[in-house]
């Protein structure tokens, strides 16, 4: 209070205009947050409703591992988020280079952690829901790739926070929500937790399809450049094939992999130059 005091005002106010517009940007996003929010413990409501409780525990045993994952695209992209919103108002260029490079670099990271998951599941399941819970091996591979589209849509959501397009976030964030619930009722029915993984899969591809439309469409300057797409499932079907050896413990296979898999993206050029640049930094090499 003394240091501040003559420089800002002391008393609390209230101007409704301010508060308009604020809410009027605010509301929007707050519900397509909550939305996303929920909609992965939802495919467990609903799941409990029609399927057995053996089911639903193995669906729950996968969303506990998948729970923490999707908080890292969100750490990454809120980062960057300051730059994206400078940018929008200022220089559509430089916003543009910014989401491409950040695009591409949470593919890079999006399709390891997949890769990970995919090949340590049996040994992740077992560390945190035991060995009874081995049914939930095939469920944490099929949302690993859910893990991997949400590091995808994280990007080009807040893109669009970042243009203010929030009546467009909160569209398509309500038509995953209403796939998700359809599929998981059609879906989690039939073929219990692994069919309701596969709904929870199948949402989150419409919904990260849907924003990369919605960017594309409404801000040309903006439309994504895809290439990274095809040299991360390169780099991940060759690290997956280690797969095929038997015997393998699955630590010494996920290390493996992960050497293979950023060998095959730096044969490909699929790293952004900025990321090597900083990698040479923390080794303390010269960056050219």
């Amino acid at each position: 209070l003394v240091l501040v005091r003559g420089r800002i005002p002391i008393l609390p106010r209230f101007d409704m205009r301010e508060w308009r517009a604020l809410l009027r940007d605010v509301l929007p996003f707050a519900a397509a947050t909550a939305i996303g929010s929920v909609y992965f413990r939802l495919a467990i409501v609903l799941l409990s409703l029609i399927a057995s409780a053996d089911e639903t525990g193995y669906y729950a045993a996968s969303f506990r591992v998948v729970e923490v994952l999707v908080v890292v695209p969100q750490l990454v992209v809120t980062a960057a988020f300051p730059i994206f919103v400078r940018a929008a108002r200022d220089d559509r260029s430089r916003l543009g280079y910014g989401v491409q490079r950040l695009f591409e670099a949470c593919a890079l990271l999006g399709g390891w952690i997949t890769l990970c998951l995919v090949l340590g599941a049996g040994f992740i399941i077992e560390i945190v829901a035991g060995p009874d819970f081995a049914p939930s091996v095939p469920v944490l591979r099929i949302q690993a790739i859910t893990v991997f589209a949400i590091f995808l849509s994280s990007v080009w959501s807040y893109a669009l926070l970042s243009l203010r397009e929030h009546r467009a976030l909160l569209t398509v964030t309500c038509i995953t929500l209403i796939v998700n619930c359809a599929l998981v009722f059609l879906l989690g029915e039939a073929h219990g937790a692994r069919g309701a993984a596969v709904a929870t899969l199948a949402a989150d591809v419409v919904g990260t399809i849907g924003l990369g439309l919605v960017l594309s469409r409404r801000h040309r300057e903006l439309r994504p450049q895809l290439q990274v797409l095809i040299s991360v499932t390169a780099a991940g079907a060759a690290a997956a094939a280690l797969a095929l050896i038997p015997g393998l413990p699955d630590m010494i296979l996920i290390a493996a992999a992960t050497l293979i898999y950023g060998g095959v993206l730096l044969l490909l050029r699929a790293i952004p130059e900025e990321l090597l640049i900083e990698l040479r930094r923390l080794r303390g090499a010269p960056e050219s």
